[in-house]
């Protein structure tokens, strides 16, 4: 049993279900190989979703994270070829903020009208014009409050990492 356990850790990564040879490539970058190798593949910071500020109280300039629901959702916007920015607008009912999201649909479709998220970034405009521009969010009702953040390279990001693991 020990020795079947061990020869499955000696696998290359890339017979990980969902990693396959251009992912396995990135990781490589890493240099993790192997699946063991993921596994010691340690975080290097976490972000605890825990103890998010209000908008209001939210400084512009700092790094924060900030618990509110998506109100409304503005068509996307494209400002030259290859390049869309879509605006999503959410409040924690005392104040509103703008979420920027750039050149990503999915993202933006996974804000979800009328859902509570945190969302994770540094917040730039005014004291009554609060915006974030391409914020780490999550549900409000995940049972993950605190997320592993992980050594990246091009193709891999923490949150296919965290899948992997």
């Amino acid at each position: 049993m020990v020795t079947v356990m061990n020869d499955i850790l000696k696998n290359n990564i890339q017979y990980l279900k969902g990693v396959g040879s251009k992912k396995a490539e990135a990781y490589q970058k890493l240099g993790l190989s192997t699946i063991q190798d993921l596994l010691r593949f340690y975080p290097r910071t976490y972000l605890d979703f825990s103890e998010p500020v209000s908008i209001f109280d939210a400084i512009v300039g700092d790094t924060v994270i900030i618990k509110a629901t998506v109100f409304k959702k503005q068509p996307e916007q494209r400002i030259r070829k290859g390049m869309s920015i879509f605006k999503a607008f959410v409040t924690d009912h005392v104040q509103n903020m703008t979420i920027t999201i750039f050149n990503s649909k999915y993202l933006y479709d996974s804000l979800e009208f009328g859902q509570t998220y945190y969302f994770y970034g540094k917040i730039s405009g005014n004291s009554f014009r609060k915006e974030m521009q391409s914020p780490v969010f999550l549900p409000a009702d995940t049972k993950e409050i605190v997320q592993p953040i992980y050594h990246q390279t091009e193709g891999l990001s923490s949150k296919l990492i965290r899948k992997n693991m």
